[in-house]
């Protein structure tokens, strides 16, 4: 097994995003059964589901970088492994953060959006994705 060399948390905006949908869910169904004077249950589904999201999402990492890898996971389900010998670079844009790298000889890209990890954590990664090519 690889071991742990840095980590990139999900950032509190990334983190909270799922518990402040979860909210608007419940108050919206208190409002609705409030006024149609019955248990209104899709909204109140849907503001549980995301809550739960929440709560499983309040301890991933963003990035994890390893010895001969890295894994990208934004949420519980999604998760990118990407070899250190397959990066081919990387662009932060305005919004995004894209970066490239080659699967089954075939050039492809991940792309994230910024606001998944804190500011001074896109220092971090840039400066991690810079050290590992130059390798």
């Amino acid at each position: 097994m690889d071991k742990i060399t840095e980590e990139i948390e999900l950032s509190s905006k990334a983190k909270n995003k799922s518990f402040m949908l979860g909210g608007i869910f419940l108050v919206g169904t208190l409002i609705i059964s409030a006024m149609t004077k019955t248990l209104v249950l899709m909204p109140l589904i849907f503001g549980i589901l995301f809550i739960v999201i929440g709560f499983l999402n309040m301890n991933i990492k963003a990035f994890k970088f390893y010895e001969k890898h890295l894994v990208f996971q934004a949420g519980f389900i999604n998760k990118k492994m990407v070899l250190y010998k397959d990066l081919e670079g990387y662009n932060i844009e305005k919004r995004k953060i894209i970066i490239h790298y080659k699967e089954a000889g075939k050039l492809k890209s991940l792309k994230l959006l910024k606001e998944i990890i804190a500011d001074e954590d896109i220092t971090v990664l840039q400066r991690k994705l810079d050290l590992l090519l130059k390798k």
